[in-house]
């Protein structure tokens, strides 16, 4: 069964996708396109839509917009994963200076759940930032 199904949850900040203020309140979620999905199902990246997709809306005062979704269709990099869901969007200053940025950035924090392969295989929930 394949189209729009549902969302999962996801994060709002209030500023657009530059870190700006000005009435905007930007939200992310993970919408679900292809059932069954659960963890014992691979991934499907092969077709139109992925598994899951990764959304955004963008609320102003005046509008709504949520054009040129999904922002990312499946996994990034060819993660191995049985779940990617959950993003937030929040500015991080500790690991802004990790990454050397002098001014303030929002960072994307999502779930994921890797699949490590072969003997002993197993699932490992870790939270990923970019």
């Amino acid at each position: 069964m394949t189209g729009w199904l549902g969302a999962f949850s996801g994060g709002a900040y209030a500023t657009n996708l530059k870190g700006e203020q000005g009435g905007n309140l930007t939200l992310m979620y993970s919408g679900d396109v292809l059932l069954p999905d659960n963890w014992k199902k691979p991934y499907e990246l092969e077709s139109h839509y992925a598994t899951e997709t990764q959304n955004v809306a963008i609320l102003r005062p005046t509008e709504v917009k949520w054009e040129g979704n999904p922002w990312l269709n499946g996994q990034p990099g060819g993660w191995n994963v049985t779940g990617l869901r959950d993003p937030v969007l929040a500015p991080n200053a500790k690991l802004g200076a990790i990454l050397g940025h002098a001014d303030p950035k929002l960072h994307l924090a999502w779930a994921v759940e890797f699949v490590t392969l072969g003997p002993g295989s197993h699932y490992s929930p870790q939270m990923v930032m970019i």
